[in-house]
């Protein structure tokens, strides 16, 4: 088991539209599944095979990869709300690496190149192009560039490094749910607590093995609550009709001692909480 806070690589990659692109509104869905369909077919020589039944599977690295639990890759869907996207258009989509996943760089440089060759689009029809350009990683507050599709990929590869807390104490801080999030709490999916925030933290670092012992619980009071319910839809091949989906957007401001929870507030905003992680579901950001 590991401890917080957690060791990671965060990584920026973005496209340029070859031809023009027909996405939902949400593109966590399409994004996420597109992109691990080409994962598989850069690293897996049995295209055509189930996983559970392969000989390789205890050595492969794409189910590590993969696994619903630990999520060693987390992706950052493209946040552009622009259903469609003319060719010539710019976008990028974040990546966070986690320990597991440091050595697949390779793989998954070559599956979002793939993903652009064969295309996207909505329902899975009308597939449009695009090229990666750049994928650059996070060091010293600043992008900087690991790979371009004149040069390829460089040299040197990113250092993995850990969030930073802030030096002086925090006793408000406000998150934005920047993809719907679904936290389920007694049969109620359209609020939450601060309290019922952390044990969804809680949970998902159990889940990827880590620990690390929580505060004593003190007083946290919301002041701004600003929260609304965002439905969204995707068609599901295996039933074959679209399913519809929501979550809670918007904004929450907390007040109290805040200070002994920063470690855990930070890791949930790395690994994305709720349900439907492995779609993009769950990503906020923290505002000091």
């Amino acid at each position: 088991m590991s401890i917080l806070p957690l060791l990671h690589h965060r990584l920026r990659a973005e496209f340029v539209v070859e031809t023009d692109l027909n996405l939902p509104e949400f593109k966590g869905i399409i994004w996420n599944r597109v992109f691990n369909q080409n994962l598989k077919q850069v690293i897996c020589p049995f295209h055509h095979k189930r996983c559970q039944d392969c000989f390789l599977l205890s050595r492969c690295d794409y189910p590590k990869l993969l696994n619903n639990n630990t999520n060693p890759v987390l992706i950052k869907p493209p946040l552009i709300k622009d259903k469609k996207l003319e060719r010539g258009k710019l976008f990028s989509a974040d990546f966070i690496l986690l320990p597991a996943a440091f050595k697949s760089l390779a793989y998954l440089l070559l599956a979002l190149q793939r993903m652009g060759k064969i295309g996207i689009g909505e329902n899975f029809q009308e597939l449009g192009q695009f090229n990666l350009r750049h994928l650059s990683y996070w060091k010293n507050g600043n992008w900087q560039l690991l790979f371009t599709d004149e040069q390829g990929l460089f040299d040197h590869l990113p250092e993995a490094f850990l969030p930073q807390l802030p030096s002086s104490p925090i006793t408000q801080l406000t998150i934005h749910l920047v993809t719907p999030l679904r936290l389920k709490h007694q049969g109620n999916v359209y609020q939450f607590s601060f309290n019922e925030f952390i044990h969804a933290i809680e949970q998902r670092i159990f889940n990827i093995k880590m620990v690390f012992p929580l505060p004593s619980k003190s007083r946290i009071n919301t002041t701004v609550e600003e929260l609304r319910w965002q439905k969204f839809s995707y068609y599901s091949s295996y039933q074959g009709c679209e399913i519809s989906q929501g979550g809670l957007m918007g904004t929450v401001t907390w007040q109290g001692d805040l200070t002994p929870y920063l470690p855990w507030l930070q890791a949930g905003e790395l690994l994305q909480i709720g349900h439907l992680i492995k779609f993009g579901l769950g990503w906020f950001e923290l505002e000091f």
